[in-house]
């Protein structure tokens, strides 16, 4: 008889602070930052988060820079990635045929020199950036980035 009063008075007594737990979480899972609540003679809070702060780490590739590079080929030829640090010039040095446009990736004509045939096909200016230049020409060609 005793065992079954202690089993019973434990099952009851185990009921019961369960029931209290999911109460006093009920209660404090609705807190607001800032906000109490007495639960069962206790005072909770509810604090605010702590900020936290999040750094996001980009990739970029960086190319060689280009100043004094010369670059030539035997018509159509994509140039290797190179950066401009600083504001210069791109010159045509050669060019045995009729056709030269230089463009960058972004499509942006660089250089131009259409319908004429000329071994010095003239520069243009080159701002600061990554450039990865795409040369169609229907002939030998030189280019120089830089004085």
């Amino acid at each position: 008889m005793k065992r079954h009063l202690f089993i019973a008075l434990l099952v009851f007594t185990l009921g019961t602070a369960g029931a209290a737990t999911a109460y006093a979480v009920g209660k404090i899972t609705w807190l607001k930052p800032g906000q109490c609540e007495s639960v069962g003679g206790v005072k909770a809070c509810a604090r605010a988060p702590k900020a936290v702060t999040v750094t996001k780490t980009v990739k970029k590739t960086v190319y060689p820079p280009a100043y004094g590079n010369v670059y030539s080929g035997p018509g159509w030829q994509i140039v290797p990635p190179f950066t401009v640090r600083h504001a210069t010039t791109i010159t045509c040095k050669t060019h045995l045929g009729d056709e030269f446009v230089v463009n960058n990736w972004n499509g942006q004509t660089i250089l131009s020199n259409n319908g004429g045939s000329d071994t010095t096909c003239g520069n243009s200016p080159l701002p600061p950036g990554d450039y990865e230049l795409q040369v169609m020409a229907d002939g030998p060609w030189t280019i120089k980035v830089g004085s």
